[in-house]
């Protein structure tokens, strides 16, 4: 709750000069307010209670609803992604009209665009919903939020929709907009399309939806009602005819078209004729609330206020009875001197006085005159008084007695009072006394909201009462409720009423439906009548529907019969004629010799051509008339093929016949159509197609549009558009220039990968989750990306030196966030190529054609799609319950006709399948592995999807959803039908060669084997970007990855042709989740180097939740550096991030194994290198810009507090900061990054389970070494596997071979060469970088929780003698963390010929342990373990007992190592003295002395 500070100046600020010319001046800083004389303005609510309101709305106990906006000016659609704002509840606790308190009811909105309260509920128009907030347990808090209403789509300004609004009749109305697609079943059953603004309503429990209003403005937005259920409507782009006019309020009656004339909208839609016209048009005014007061306090009731968000006004607009509807006189009412005061709501509060919500000037999207956001610049809400007006006693009459309800109350002054007595009197029993209750009007709407029929009876009465508001709110009624009683009394008012009530008749007349009301409409029709009456007769005319009925020449009929033809539109039965081919030209020799000679001519120049004239030339429209037809970049016209990456895709030979002879070869889409027509022939390229014309370019700019109708034929031309001129145009130095600069156009990718992804299926994550960099230097930035869906504190701190408590860790910086920001995630990848095939053309025939390798059949996975269910389905290959599904929509909405499938069976998981889907226009075939096994005749049309064109997904609804989980190879799409031969070659062919085809569309073969791109092979640059990246090197169909042995060491995936190229995909794969950034913080420049975290804590369910993202922070490169260098394992701690985003849990040590935590979200990722991917793909790559919660410096394994993970690894650096030690830390990337990094330490510490290392980071110790360097490694299990790094930080590579060792379920040694350097993968030992080469010792093994000591095999080295002498004895055991465990734990390394002593058969001969090695060491156990060949566990040849060995290597290539063989030793360490003492006098004699 947020307590009011002080009375932030609420009391009337008046200026010293009285009031001049009958207007009073207010100052609220910076604000200067005028209102009319006799008012008072009031600040009642400012920051920090409200910030940025928007709309209000009063509880019946005088609580105040405010949504409240976060300042966010992103576009409505991606605010969806990532909601902030609020719904406030202010509470004036004392009565003086200044609100107290502000509590957040609701949070984490789209933006609001509305608000109602309703028996208890919170309605808040939130495009594209209207949602219900309900606090179920009394504590002012929302705790259940449903979707009331999906407006089904969204639009870039969010102008979709707003509302609720609550009507005298206890409907809800509410307003759609921005001309998005929408599409919704009313209450009379009809699926109701449309792309048009409308005003809808309904019964508050949903029922009897229905279409109020149509309109072409963009952005209808209040709605206020008068007292006999009139309604107004204030909104924008209301009429463009002339300056002055754009915006404003309208009177809104039933079925009435209006808005600017936008036929693309309005054509669906039946109307009366012309658009009836605006009540009130005040130009650019971005009209917004609009209100009809109920009170007479202030001298307005009956009148309209609105507010004006760009005109920095509330304007006042006295209504006058004009004919059927109103006239209107518009005034200012209150006014701002500041552009920054934005008013958005006008509403009247209890007493008769009004809010008016200025929500600042953050918000500039779409209408707003200032294109400048200040979310800096808040609000304030204001009251509007009459200057020393009492105070109204009880004015909610909250002490009156509502558990028994007063007729009487209906005629109370107070309008609260009135409005609850409406609704609480609504009851059966209650008819009788309503019907002689004196407040008519009242007492008739708390009968309509009766569903018994003594009600619509007593309703009917009041259509004779004397007054005509009664008689028209009356007529309201019975037209809601289909009255079929009320008819005569209808048509008796339609005969004598005045022109409002005629209006109104006639509307419920046509409601209602009787044919006896046919001729009494027409004959009303005939007599005087404005434009209202016109359409409200007509309209009825239409929804009675009685066509036989209407007497033909009357000019009504021709326009009941012209919405009867729109409303009953049917398809065209004209559909888009083929275009047949070109006629074969046949072969003149002579003239291709000729052309032959002169091009190897004009080849003699192409060596000397330059690209810089070239550049010239191609832009000089008068010289070469290139820039005018065609795009090249972001220059040029799209007329002609884009010529942007023509290099790439044409040898220079092939640009200069296009240049000199350009009908040789005419890209597709790009050919002359000819058409015959009834009227003559035209021609032209053809641009695009509708539902009923093709449209043809004859040159750029132009277009002409045949209907379909009037085409006898339409035929391709051989000949090209391009004049066959430039030869002569040209000299042959020119030509050549040109050729020069086509041939460097290889552009980038036209899908560039970019940070943000295209719209994408969101998982939403419970709880806090965040990531930060793995390593910064001191004096850098740390970045913190947080998703929390509950309020928090961030502290910035680093590791102290109390190893169990993290409470007393120093802290450096800490933030308080009360609001929130949850950030989804958007896992799943696929190939999205963003330039689609074009939707404009419908397609005569068709091919779409891949290689797939499924992991899992169940369920819809999208193959080659473009396809949007359910509005834009188009074309595609699908994978649906293991069966192959052939889709060929019209690019609308779904027909199920149009989707093709096999029987179940044909597809088997882990197997490659060839697919092709074929159309020739009249018959679809589905091929399986060159087979045809399901075929359907089918005539089209046949048109993609408007959406983009993806590989492994389809849309829906705009996101990328249904992914596809397996390998996918050779991809394409072809224009024509491909035949059986031509499908069994491709089949035979195996994805190992493009299809040499001139109607190819696109191709992706897939030769990258790396990087997030993958380039088309056709003409047409529809270059694909994969999202998540997929996973690369698994090849194609022609290669068995099981094939190569694992100790083949000459096989190069490079050079086997017989490979082929594919992409693996998965529908749970994410690297990078994409959050924004919600905190920086410097690191001080002096910061010491080591182990930092952001600590989070918060409340989840009432129990208090830590959370660590961990960091590492290296030395500056301006400070010299220490004597030690420590590197983390933190290569290790990614391995295991098993679950990035897992459940929260309390501040304690928690115990997290190999599996991770608990998942959050049931669809959220949970692979690693330790287990697989959901559908079983095998992990080969972990994502380094997700949350790594196995980082933590919580987290324990196996138990008794041991971690091999940081906490593992932090005993080190303690026992380091206690003898007094100066060191520096970097992480495993920091390494492998820059090899270099160690030189100049005088040792470095290799600590905890060092498993996972790159060949760099390897090398760089190698060299370290060899350059005279010193190594101490207390480590086990120590360079195990391989991993590499992409160039982005976004993926870590490991390809794990081996069941019994951690190897992946269903790796194959095949597909163990990395994608970032084509090398093998798998064990360090097998890929050329085993341990024991550099450091000295080899991993024989794991144990699980066996923790022993070591004992001491050589007393006499000195290492256990100087400086500090340990007294050992031979045998003597050494290394205990307490009685019961030991430092040799819980992995374990030996030297070479202690592992090949335990190996019966080594794989790899000849292997020679370095000279120098002595071991002055070891823990012995009998246990089983892991020999050389790293095959398993099993038991050990001969007597030999080693585990793990204490090494002294002085290496006979240089270096000095001195390595102990155990993941636990620090740990140990930390609580062992001996040990202790000889890891310091190994220290001491690598130069690494304490700090004195």
């Amino acid at each position: 709750m947020i307590k009011s500070l002080a009375p932030l100046a609420l009391a009337l600020l008046l200026l010293s000069s009285p009031s001049v010319h009958g207007v009073e001046k207010v100052k609220f800083s910076p604000h200067v307010f005028t209102l009319p004389d006799g008012y008072a303005l009031k600040q009642v609510a400012a920051p920090p209670l409200v910030k940025r309101p928007i709309h209000m709305y009063f509880d019946i106990d005088g609580s105040l609803y405010v949504t409240d906006s976060s300042g966010n000016t992103d576009k409505a659609p991606k605010q969806l992604k990532n909601p902030t704002h609020r719904v406030l509840r202010l509470v004036d606790r004392d009565g003086d009209g200044t609100f107290d308190d502000s509590t957040v009811f609701a949070e984490r909105l789209p933006f609001p665009e509305g608000i109602l309260v309703h028996e208890g509920s919170v309605y808040v128009g939130a495009p594209p919903h209207i949602l219900k907030f309900t606090d179920t347990d009394g504590d002012n808090v929302s705790d259940e939020r449903t979707v009331w209403f999906d407006g089904g789509s969204i639009e870039g300004c969010g102008n979709d929709l707003h509302g609720p609004y609550l009507g005298p009749d206890g409907f809800f109305y509410w307003c759609k907009g921005a001309f998005a697609p929408q599409s919704h079943v009313l209450g009379n059953g009809k699926t109701f399309k449309s792309s048009a603004a409308h005003i809808y309503r309904a019964r508050p429990d949903g029922t009897q939806l229905e279409v109020v209003i149509t309109g072409g403005m963009n952005n209808p937005v209040g709605l206020a009602f008068s007292e006999s259920g009139e309604c107004f409507l204030s909104g924008t782009f209301l009429d463009l005819s002339k300056p002055g006019r754009r915006d404003g309020i309208l009177h809104a009656v039933y079925g009435g078209t209006y808005g600017k004339r936008n036929d693309r909208v309005l054509s669906p839609h039946p109307s009366t004729g012309a658009l009836l016209p605006v009540l009130s048009q005040m130009g650019p005014s971005a009209s917004s609330g609009i209100f009809m007061p109920r009170s007479d306090a202030l001298g307005m009731r009956g009148d309209l206020l609105c507010a004006d968000f760009n005109l920095r006004r509330i304007s006042r607009h006295r209504l006058s009875r004009d004919g059927s509807t109103y006239s209107a006189q518009m005034s200012v009412l209150l006014e701002s001197d500041q552009s920054d005061f934005h008013p958005t709501d006008v509403i009247e509060d209890a007493d008769g006085s009004l809010l008016v919500a200025d929500t600042g000037s953050w918000y500039m999207i779409c209408c707003p005159t200032s294109k400048v956001a200040k979310p800096d610049v808040l609000g304030a809400i204001y009251r509007i008084e009459r200057k020393n007006a009492s105070s109204s006693e009880d004015p909610r009459g909250l002490k009156l007695d509502w558990t028994k309800p007063q007729v009487d109350w209906l005629s109370d002054e107070r309008p609260a009072v009135v409005k609850r007595a409406i609704d609480t009197l609504a009851e059966p029993s209650n008819v009788d006394v309503l019907k002689g209750a004196k407040a008519s009007i009242p007492a008739l709407w708390s009968l309509h909201r009766i569903p018994e029929k003594p009600a619509r009876a007593a309703v009917r009465d009041f259509l004779k009462d004397e007054n005509s508001d009664v008689r028209m709110a009356a007529i309201h009624s019975v037209a809601l409720w289909f009255d079929a009683g009320a008819v005569k009394p209808l048509l008796g008012l339609l005969d004598t009423g005045d022109a409002r009530e005629r209006r109104l008749a006639a509307m419920a007349l046509g409601r209602i439906g009787n044919s006896l009301a046919v001729k009494p409409l027409l004959e009303a029709g005939l007599q005087k009548t404005d434009p209202f009456l016109n359409h409200a007769i007509t309209y009825a005319l239409y929804e009675i529907g009685d066509e036989e009925g209407l007497p033909a020449g009357h000019p009504m009929t021709e326009q009941v019969m012209r919405m009867r033809k729109v409303d009953q539109r049917s398809p065209s039965k004209y559909v888009m004629p083929e275009i047949q081919l070109a006629d074969g030209v046949k072969p003149d020799a002579t003239k291709e010799a000729r052309q032959a000679k002169r091009l190897d001519q004009l080849a003699e120049f192409l060596p000397k051509g330059d690209s810089v004239r070239g550049e010239k030339l191609f832009n000089d429209p008068a010289k070469s008339l290139c820039i005018t037809c065609h795009v090249k970049g972001d220059k040029g016209v799209d007329f002609g093929p884009d010529l942007t990456r023509i290099g790439a895709i044409r040898t220079e030979r092939d640009l200069l016949e296009a240049i000199v002879y350009p009908s040789s070869t005419i890209a597709r889409y790009y050919e002359l159509v000819t058409v015959e027509t009834k009227q003559g022939q035209a021609a032209g390229l053809l641009r695009r197609d509708s539902v009923g014309e093709m449209v043809l370019g004859p040159a750029p700019g132009a277009e002409q549009s045949i209907p379909f109708k009037e085409i006898n034929q339409a035929k391709y031309s051989n000949l090209s558009l391009m004049p066959e001129v430039f030869d002569h145009l040209l000299k042959p130095e020119e030509i050549a220039d040109v050729v020069a600069y086509l041939k460097e156009a290889k552009g980038a990718l036209s899908s560039a990968p970019k940070d943000e992804i295209p719209p994408h299926h969101a998982i939403n994550l419970p709880g806090l989750h965040a990531y930060a960099q793995k390593s910064i230097a001191a004096g850098e930035e740390i970045e913190f990306r947080v998703s929390s869906a509950v309020p928090y504190d961030l502290s910035v701190v680093r590791l102290g030196a109390d190893p169990e408590n993290r409470d007393k860790d120093p802290l450096l910086q800490s933030f308080r966030v009360e609001q929130p920001q949850a950030q989804p995630i958007h896992p799943g990848s696929y190939l999205h190529v963003a330039k689609a095939l074009p939707a404009e053309r419908s397609l005569s025939q068709l091919t779409l054609e891949c290689w797939i390798r499924p992991f899992q059949l169940s369920g819809w996975q999208g193959l080659v799609t473009q396809h949007d269910y359910p509005e834009r389905c188009g074309i595609g290959l699908f994978l649906s319950e293991g069966k192959i599904v052939f889709g060929t929509g019209s690019g609308g909405a779904y027909d199920a006709s149009a989707y093709q499938q096999t029987k179940p069976g044909l597809i088997k998981v882990h197997r490659w399948h060839h697919l092709v889907g074929s159309w020739d226009g009249k018959k679809k075939r589905i091929y399986v592995d060159g087979k045809v096994v399901a075929e359907a005749a089918f005539a089209g049309p046949v048109r993609p999807g408007k959406t983009a064109l993806r590989i492994g997904a389809y849309g829906q609804e705009g996101k990328a959803v249904n992914f596809y989980n397996g390998d996918v190879a050779m991809c394409a799409v072809y224009d024509r039908a491909l035949n059986k031969d031509q499908v069994k070659k491709r089949f035979a062919d195996r994805g190992l060669s493009v299809p040499k085809n001139d109607r190819l569309l696109a191709c992706w073969p897939f030769t990258e084997e790396k990087g997030k791109q993958v380039a088309d092979a056709s003409d047409f640059g529809r270059d694909a970007r994969i999202i998540n990246r997929g996973t690369w090197m698994i090849g194609g169909p022609s290669f068995n990855a099981s094939s190569i042995n694992r100790h083949d060491s000459q096989y190069d995936p490079t050079k086997d042709e017989k490979r082929g190229h594919g992409l693996r995909l998965a529908s749970d794969e994410i690297y990078n989740a994409r959050w924004k950034v919600n905190h920086r913080f410097r690191l001080p420049p002096d910061a010491k180097s080591g182990v930092y975290a952001g600590r989070f804590d918060f409340k989840l369910k009432g129990k208090p939740m830590r959370y660590h993202t961990s960091f590492i922070v290296r030395r500056p490169e301006s400070k010299p550096k220490a004597p030690l260098l420590v590197l983390v394992s933190s290569n290790t701690w990614l391995a295991y991030n098993s679950v990035p985003f897992p459940v929260n849990h309390g501040k304690g040590l928690i115990n997290m194994g190999t599996g991770g935590l608990g998942n959050s979200h049931p669809g959220a990722p949970k692979y690693s290198f330790y287990s697989d991917h959901r559908n079983g793909q095998p992990t080969y790559k972990v994502g380094l810009k997700v949350p790594w919660p196995a980082g933590g410096p919580n987290k324990t394994y196996i138990g008794g507090g041991y971690s091999h993970l940081l906490r593992g690894e932090r005993f080190l650096h303690l026992w380091l900061d206690k003898h007094g030690y100066e060191y520096d830390v970097i992480t495993d990337r920091d390494l492998d990054r820059n090899p270099l990094i160690l030189k100049g330490y005088k040792a470095v510490l290799v600590n905890g389970h060092s498993e996972y290392w790159s060949a760099r980071a390897y090398d760089g110790l190698d060299d370290y070494l060899k350059a005279g360097g010193a190594a101490v490694v207390m480590s086990g299990n120590t360079m195990f596997w391989r991993v590499s790094f992409d160039e982005t930080d976004e993926v870590m590579e490991c390809r794990k071979f081996g069941g019994g060792i951690g190897g992946r379920k269903l790796a194959k040694i095949g597909e163990l060469y990395h994608s970032h350097d084509f090398k093998r993968g798998s064990l360090m030992r097998f890929c050329g970088y085993p341990a024991w080469k550099v450091v000295g010792l080899e991993c024989i093994g794991w144990g699980g929780g066996n923790f022993a000591n070591y004992q001491v095999d050589l007393p006499e080295h000195f290492l256990f003698q100087q400086p500090h002498k340990l007294e050992l004895k031979k045998g003597e055991p050494f290394g205990f963390t307490n009685t019961k465990k030991g430092a040799v734990g819980h992995e374990y390394d030996v030297r070479l010929s202690t592992l090949l002593r335990a190996t019966k058969n080594p794989a790899l001969k000849g292997l020679v342990e370095p000279e120098g090695i002595v071991t002055i060491a070891s823990g012995n156990s009998k246990r089983n373990v892991l020999d050389f060949n790293a095959q398993g566990h099993r038991p050990r040849v001969g007597g030999e007992q080693t585990i793990a060995e204490i090494i002294y290597w002085e290496r006979p290539e240089g270096g000095r190592v001195f390595h102990t063989g155990s993941i636990a030793t620090a740990w140990a360490m930390y609580y062992d003295e001996p040990l202790s003492n000889l890891v310091r006098n190994a220290l001491h004699h690598f130069k690494v002395k304490p700090k004195k």
